[in-house]
């Protein structure tokens, strides 16, 4: 996809384009509406998922809208979108609605665009909310926008223009879009370019910094440089990036990026257990292996089975696939047959038809394995 991706760009990478080009741009594209008629429930699935939204919003800054009329933004927003004859109008309506909510502040509008993404099972209320963001003049809505264009094949050109007009005024998301394109060329400098705008964004983007470690930290893309490679890791980490903990611990493990080139365990598990704490589910089940198997520390299966809990919750498969192997083993830990059957089959059901299927092969072995043993009765809450 990337490097069709980067043939499609290529051509729009020295584009000069002007600010009121794009306005004139966004300006002409329509306000975006569902296909077909949906409920309040598809954007907003319950008010305590909204409500907790809303309150890690505030944890960052305080917000000029409250639920109760971001609700009824959504309620209006769908009276406006039932029927198509009247449609554009009444869109139009809830455009300056939502200015009005939002009190035209724009950095608002996005944040809550961003947080109804991630929450909503239809989209399309998020886009249209980037689109007014958009229309004053907000490049985070203007990318949002230029991205959909592109998913759907629509406009191409012009969102093209819109992310090169972006990316040209330093708008991180943008210059990383570009530099994804980029960095999956066959040609060095092409690729060096990536790298370069992946560095600008860095300057305000921690996923960038992510970005650039792991293209230091991979031979494909501009030459292996593992010093480079944790320091922009390091650097991402610092910025709220917990996959970043990860790679610094698998870097530590296998002595990559130390000044002695030998393995850190300790470390390496320090840097784990800090993507753990932060929600990583690879990083929680290092963190597990690591207290099961004594690695980098003493022994402590305990600390071991709580952080492998932590990650099968999020439905991770290996760590599934060792607690199910321990509750029914029992050698570790007190056997709990119903719990450890539990544990395999959601595995199994995580896997199915994804990869190789080594996963639920293994399973079914300890499942056959300990097929004899009687279920207890006892509650189990994944």
């Amino acid at each position: 996809m990337l490097k069709t991706l980067n043939s499609r760009i290529r051509p729009y990478s020295t584009l000069q384009v002007s600010g009121d080009k794009v306005q004139r741009i966004i300006s002409q594209i329509p306000i975006p509406k569902p296909q077909n008629a949906i409920s309040s429930k598809e954007i907003v699935p319950s008010r305590t998922i909204l409500e907790k939204a809303f309150s890690q919003a505030r944890s960052q800054k305080k917000l000029c809208i409250s639920s109760t009329n971001f609700l009824a933004l959504v309620d209006q927003y769908i009276e406006a979108t039932q029927e198509p004859e009247s449609a554009s109008e009444k869109l139009a309506q809830w455009h300056q609605n939502v200015l009005e909510q939002f009190d035209n502040n724009l950095e608002d509008i996005a944040l809550v665009s961003k947080l109804l993404d991630t929450i909503s099972r239809n989209k399309v209320m998020s886009l249209a909310l980037y689109k007014v963001a958009a229309d004053k003049g907000s490049h985070e809505g203007a990318f949002r926008l230029a991205k959909k264009l592109l998913e759907e094949g629509k406009r191409e050109s012009d969102a093209f223009s819109i992310i090169t007009y972006l990316a040209n005024n330093s708008h991180p998301d943008s210059m990383i879009y570009k530099a994804q394109a980029y960095m999956v060329s066959k040609q060095y400098h092409i690729r060096a370019h990536g790298i370069e705008l992946l560095k600008q964004a860095a300057e305000s983007s921690p996923q960038a910094s992510f970005m650039l470690g792991e293209a230091y930290r991979k031979t494909s893309v501009i030459g292996q440089d593992m010093e480079e490679a944790k320091r922009w890791h390091v650097r991402a980490a610092k910025g709220g990036v917990p996959a970043s903990y990860f790679v610094l611990g698998n870097l530590l493990s296998k002595g990559l990026g130390t000044k002695d080139k030998k393995p850190d365990l300790p470390g390496a598990l320090k840097m784990f257990e800090l993507g753990a704490a932060a929600g990583h589910a690879e990083s929680q089940y290092n963190a597990g292996m690591c207290y099961l198997l004594g690695t980098g520390t003493t022994k402590n299966v305990d600390m071991a089975v709580d952080y492998l809990v932590l990650a099968a919750a999020q439905k991770f498969p290996v760590a599934l696939l060792n607690l199910g192997k321990l509750f029914l083993e029992g050698a570790e830990v007190q056997r709990r047959v119903r719990r450890g059957r539990n544990y395999l089959n959601i595995a199994k059901e995580c896997t199915k038809g994804v990869g190789d299927g080594f996963i639920g092969q293994q399973a079914d072995m300890v499942l056959e394995k300990y097929a004899h043993l009687k279920d207890e009765r006892e509650c189990v809450i994944l």
